[in-house]
């Protein structure tokens, strides 16, 4: 059997509230990406607040202690900031395209 379906609308409550990682994260957005394994995992892209550092490592390890199995992401991509549109949504469809296209 297969894992459970991952919605990207059941992902957006991460970073769940916690005293430290999290007040780094400034925005961040969450992708379902294709997974050998899996079909499809979360992929989490983070803009961090200026000044501080954080490594993709050491947000996954944060989450994967305060999230269901399913729910953490598998990868992290540290990004400046994210694309938005004119109103502030964060433009997914720009994140899933590859670096370059």
């Amino acid at each position: 059997m297969g894992q459970p379906a991952r919605s990207p609308l059941r992902v957006p409550t991460w970073p769940p509230p916690a005293p430290s990682p999290p007040d780094f994260a400034a925005i961040r957005a969450e992708l379902g990406v294709p997974d050998e394994y899996r079909g499809e995992t979360v992929k989490a892209f983070v803009s961090l607040k200026p000044g501080t550092e954080a490594t993709p490592e050491e947000l996954i390890a944060f989450c994967k202690e305060r999230m269901a199995a399913y729910k953490y992401p598998r990868s992290i991509e540290l990004v400046g900031e994210l694309p938005k549109t004119v109103t502030g949504k964060i433009l997914r469809r720009e994140l899933r395209q590859p670096a370059g296209s």
